[in-house]
Order: structure tokens, then C-alpha cells, then sequence
């Protein structure tokens, strides 16, 4: 990076933006080579084949690939307009057209009948990511605009409160990354917004519950598979807005440049976690703050999703916020 870009007022954006897209991937792969397994059953074949990824290979083997919570966020800014601005009719339109990998909330958007779709339920992680797209509609200093930026693209698919307010929760520490604060004041300044985003959303106060209940884990942890541990025994690693996503948040305040977090994070101790989707919010963030995991993985097959779906400018990020 040069000295150049690091003065210009966007290039954080577009910096903060690159890193967790490929670190977003990286995370995303990772989780779905596990898939439903733990470090007891991984064969010695496959636990070969993780820690060359892990360590910034990228191996020839299928399974290492992408699911729709990074293909979602990088169709919404496939959408996006020359300033970043997405348009709700346009993602919607994309979304079921979307060859997405997965995702169950997706597929009743494709059933649903209105012209101007709404979503009712879904109280899942599925739209958590999409708030990186949200996060750069926004720019650095518009935490307003970002929470109404996340509801547009998120309230397609998923309408529970708390799905609404992690994905909320998720776009404002991406904009703070943005802006160039450190991921603790993030997560500090953000935890502050509690009382005003309850009242903006209409409720959150279960995620909120969750949150505050791993924040305090750090306290405890005598390092990071200890702390691992502890998030998965009581806040878990499911597919439920108020478990993977708090996971991915407390895990990333505690274990930021370290390198055993994403590793620790994806190899857990029951087999039946929504790994992928996880690995990917964590990867996410630490990318985003400048954790330097190596993301070798996740840049080629987000490099491979842009140019199968024309969107080359992705690899760029080179709108302005």
C-alpha cells in the first residue's frame, strides 16, 4: 500500500473493503471444507489440506469454495452503482436470479409473489454479510445511513429483529474499519449504540443478551482455544442470528492478530456448527481491522466469482464511498 493511498480520504474504504472480501472467502472456504466435522474426525488426508490453506496455500481440491455468505455480499455490490449505491429492486431482482449456493431464505424470496418483497421471519446469520456492501454504500462517517442501508438489503429476506440488528451490528464495525479505528474502539463504540439501535430496529434484545454475555468471556480466557471453547459451550456457533454471528464478534475482539483464531474457530469440538458461515463473519472482520491472516485462498476464488459474473471493478474496489 502506498503512502499515497493511505492519505487519500477513500482509500480506506477501498482498502478495508479488498481485505475482508478476501478474507471473507477465506474464512467462507475453509469452513465448508470442514463442514459438520470437528478436529477428531478429519482424516490425515484433509487435515493436510486445511493446514496448507491455513497457512497460505491454495489447494487443488473442490470443496475449497465459496458459499452464498460471500457470494451474497458480492452480488450486492455487483449491483451497486459508480458511488457505492445500491438499489433494493435491483438486488432483489438479482437475489432470485442468483445461483447463491445455499441459503434458505433465499429460495422463499423466489417463491414469494410481491413485487416489493418483505421478508416476515428468518432469524438466521444469511444476511449478516451483506452489510459490508452497506458499509461502503454508507462510507466511514454516516452511522445512520448505514443502519438504514443495512435494513434495505437485509429486510429482503430476513425480518426477525435480531437477524436485522446483528446485520446492523456487523455493518457499523465494517465502517469503522473503514474510518481506520482499531477493532476494539469498534467494538466499544458500537456495544454504546445498544439503547439507539433497540429503539430504531423495534428490538435486538436477545443478540444483545448474547453479546454482552461473550464480550465478558474475555476476561476468563486463557487464550484463545480456551476462548473458543468458552464461546462455543455457551453462546455456540449455530446458524441463529444471536449465536454465530456474537461468536465471530467475541472471537475477533479476543484473537485479533493472532494466528490461530480462524483455525481455532472452524476446528471445534462438536460437528454439527454452521462452520462456513462463522468462518466467514470472523474472516470478515479480521480482514476489515488488518488482521493479516493469509487470504491467498480467498482472493483467488473471490478473483474466480468476479470474473465468471462480471464484476472485475470488485477486485479493484475502486468506487468511491
Amino acid at each position: 500500500m502506498s503512502a499515497t493511498e493511505t492519505a487519500t480520504p477513500t482509500s480506506g474504504v477501498r482498502v478495508a473493503l479488498r481485505r475482508a472480501l478476501r478474507a471473507m472467502a477465506q474464512g467462507d472456504a475453509l469452513g465448508g471444507f470442514v463442514d459438520k466435522r470437528c478436529r477428531s474426525t478429519l482424516s490425515p488426508a484433509d487435515a493436510a489440506l486445511l493446514e496448507v490453506a491455513l497457512s497460505g496455500g491454495r489447494p487443488e481440491d473442490p470443496r475449497f469454495a465459496i458459499s452464498d455468505d460471500t457470494i451474497l455480499p458480492l452480488l450486492a455490490l455487483r449491483t451497486a452503482g459508480p458511488a457505492g449505491h445500491i438499489n433494493r429492486d435491483a438486488y432483489a431482482a438479482a437475489l432470485r436470479a442468483s445461483d447463491s449456493r445455499g441459503g434458505y431464505q433465499i429460495n422463499k424470496l423466489r417463491a414469494c409473489p410481491r413485487r416489493i418483497p418483505q421478508a416476515v421471519d428468518g432469524a438466521t446469520n444469511g444476511a449478516v454479510l451483506r452489510s459490508l456492501a452497506a458499509a461502503h454504500a454508507a462510507g466511514p462517517d454516516a452511522p445512520g445511513e448505514l443502519v438504514f442501508e443495512t435494513v434495505k438489503l437485509v429486510s429482503i429476506t430476513h425480518g426477525d429483529h435480531n437477524a436485522l440488528t446483528a446485520a446492523v451490528v456487523f455493518g457499523l464495525l465494517f465502517q469503522r474499519a473503514m474510518a481506520g479505528d482499531t477493532l476494539d474502539d469498534a467494538v466499544m463504540q458500537t456495544v454504546q449504540l445498544e439503547r439507539e439501535l433497540r429503539d430504531i430496529l423495534d428490538g435486538g434484545a436477545a443478540f444483545w443478551c448474547a453479546l454482552r454475555s461473550a464480550l465478558e468471556l474475555r476476561a476468563r480466557a486463557r487464550g484463545v482455544a480456551d476462548m473458543a471453547d468458552r464461546l462455543e459451550h455457551y453462546i455456540g456457533l449455530h446458524v441463529g442470528a444471536n449465536s454465530s454471528p456474537v461468536f465471530a464478534i467475541a472471537m475477533a475482539a479476543f484473537g485479533f492478530g493472532q494466528p490461530e483464531t480462524l483455525c481455532q474457530t472452524i476446528l471445534r469440538r462438536a460437528p454439527r456448527w454452521d462452520i462456513d458461515s462463522t468462518g466467514a463473519m470472523l474472516a470478515a472482520l479480521l480482514g476489515a481491522f488488518g488482521d493479516p491472516l493469509p487470504t491467498t485462498l480467498g482472493a483467488q476464488l473471490v478473483e474466480d466469482w468476479c470474473t465468471a459474473n462480471g464484476a472485475p471493478h470488485l477486485l479493484l474496489a475502486d468506487r468511491a464511498a
